[in-house]
């Protein structure tokens, strides 16, 4: 990079890291007045100082560093000025490429108290060592502030994260305080579940249709309510750092409880409030409890999910009728749930109507009876052609293999790539600018190298379950070939198979939950239909054979090994 000469155009960067900084402006005014009379001895033209107030080093997005990047790129200037190497970046990668990147720009780079000389390989050399040094003291100091910030915490001197609902930490008092607009709030949620006896759901009906919002603007849903009512900290008790975290992330692994943290706060309910709420919860959690009858027969009731809005779709019993029975239907819970839990939740009405039970059950059993080759005589043909033609693994192996060809041509060129960094090393003419650009380009040739590595492994273990599936179909027609009389002789019993052993065998077989969509029909059945796929699994009925004929029923193959 050449030396700056007079008269070039300059600007110059600063930066504080914190807000409070910022507006102090006590740092920002001693690096300004740092970098004008440094670009004035010079003899350089100082056309704007580019400001980031309250932005830290360890990010590059940052406005002004942006404006001032974009400006380089235009050749509006000549010269950057910063105050020293930790104002412009905290980590050594970024210090590296941000000045790579002004150099292509044709912009050289100056400080005022470090006087690195970037047209030297010296000058890049300490540029490399003040970025690192930069990147190490931004860790030490989060560590330092990390454990002091823990230490006010438990001194009770500053609050980590937010205080419940209705309250506030009071900064300047170091206490938390009642939010007075929250609080109101809350009142309001208590009046409504002890003297108007309203549900969670209908609580959060009510404070949604009048627009009033939860923490940051959301709506309000029943855990959220639920919650809030069995938080003991409205009474005054309000404990913090009971979990573990993993970053930002909450555990369920509790920490000890010498380790819990007690915040003194302003009660909002007393105890004997307190306990008629939780009583009311108790109760009416054992009395919406349900013995389930009317559904125990239907034997789809857990593999079946709505197309149209990805919902379950359960047993659902009509009106009684005249006689005295009631008709039953699968249907969407979307669909048949109350008005009520579709508004707390802000869904539409599901448009997938309600397939009759009985004839839903009647076609899956069909088409598993018909795979199984029990009702009626099938082909050979047939039957390959049920287990394979439908399965899509032809064009699913062709698929992988395309992928996988492409992922060890990935890897071959990187691979070649890399052989030519190491031959680069030997060179004694690389410069230190070539330095750092290998550097650079090194890193992303191994990145992108394991990445293409890691997908040729996925690809792979994909291929290894598609043959495995292959295989696992072979046997299902080994297995249908050989239980020809077996399954011919069992017909009756199976179809005679109660709702649970029904349930179990088709559980044990479907290949993936069957889809419904609106619009199919039946008993006719539709596109849906041609999707119920059964996988290759014979444990349940090969056990079941073996036990009913007393006999070996793969021929020369043991039961167990199938």
């Amino acid at each position: 990079m050449p030396t700056p000469t007079p008269k070039q155009r300059a600007v110059g960067y600063i930066r504080v890291s914190t807000p409070d900084q910022a507006k102090e402006g006590e740092s920002l005014a001693t690096q300004k007045s740092a970098i004008v009379r440094y670009a004035k001895f010079n003899g350089w033209h100082l056309t704007e100082v580019y400001e980031d107030g309250g932005y830290s080093g360890a990010k590059r997005e940052r406005p002004a560093l942006k404006r001032l990047m974009d400006a380089a790129h235009a050749k509006k200037f000549e010269v950057l000025i910063i105050y020293k190497l930790s104002r412009f970046a905290r980590s050594a990668r970024d210090t590296l490429n941000l000045v790579h990147e002004l150099k292509q720009c044709g912009v050289n780079f100056a400080t005022v108290t470090e006087k690195i000389d970037l047209s030297s390989e010296y000058g890049q050399f300490f540029l490399t060592v003040l970025g690192a040094l930069a990147e190490l003291e931004r860790t030490i100091i989060k560590e330092q502030m990390a454990v002091n910030k823990m230490a006010r915490w438990r001194d009770l001197r500053c609050y980590i994260g937010k205080p419940p609902f209705a309250y506030q930490w009071n900064k300047e008092a170091k206490k938390i305080e009642i939010k007075k607009e929250e609080a109101k709030i809350f009142r309001e949620i208590v009046e409504m579940r002890l003297n108007l006896g309203m549900s969670h759901a209908d609580i959060c009906i009510e404070l949604n249709k009048r627009g009033l919002r939860g923490r940051h603007g959301r709506r309000w849903a029943k855990t959220t309510i639920s919650g809030m009512l069995k938080n003991r900290a409205y009474l005054g008790e309000h404990y913090v750092n009971q979990h573990k975290y993993e970053g930002k992330r909450r555990t369920g692994e509790m920490n000890p409880e010498s380790e819990w943290i007690l915040f003194p706060v302003p009660p909002l309910l007393d105890h004997a409030t307190f306990d008629r709420l939780q009583n009311i919860s108790e109760f009416n959690k054992v009395k919406s409890k349900r013995a389930g009858k009317a559904t125990a027969d239907r034997w789809l009731r857990d593999v079946l999910i709505c197309g149209e809005c990805g919902g379950r779709v359960k047993p659902h019993r009509g009106s009684k009728r005249k006689d005295g029975t009631y008709p039953e239907y699968y249907a969407c819970y979307w669909n048949a749930t109350s008005t009520k839990k579709r508004a707390l939740e802000g869904r539409e009405k599901c448009r997938l109507p309600h397939v009759k039970a009985q004839e839903l059950e009647d076609l899956v059993w069909w088409r598993l009876m018909v795979m199984l080759n029990i009702h009626g005589p099938r082909s050979e043909s047939t039957l390959e052609k049920i287990l394979f033609d439908g399965s899509g693994l032809d064009k699913t192996l062709a698929e992988l293999e395309d992928k996988r060809r492409a992922a060890r041509m990935d890897i071959k060129k990187l691979t070649n790539r890399k052989t030519y960094f190491i031959r680069l090393l030997d060179a004694d003419d690389l410069t230190e600018d070539d330095l750092v650009d290998f550097r650079c380009q090194a890193r992303e040739n191994r990145e992108s190298l394991a990445r293409a590595e890691e997908a040729l492994a996925a690809v792979q273990s994909e291929i290894d379950a598609a043959h495995h599936a292959v295989v696992e179909r072979r046997k299902t027609l080994d297995f249908l070939r050989e239980n020809k009389r077996g399954l011919k002789e069992l017909r009756a019993e199976i179809e005679a198979f109660t709702p649970a052993q029904k349930k179990e065998l088709v559980e044990s077989m479907l290949d993936g939950p069957i889809i419904l969509w609106a619009g199919t029909g039946l008993p006719d059945g539709g596109p849906w239909d041609e999707k119920i796929r059964f996988r290759p699994n014979f444990a349940f009925l090969n056990e079941y054979l073996s036990n009913r004929l007393g006999k070996d029923t793969t021929g020369n193959t043991p039961a167990a090994q199938l």
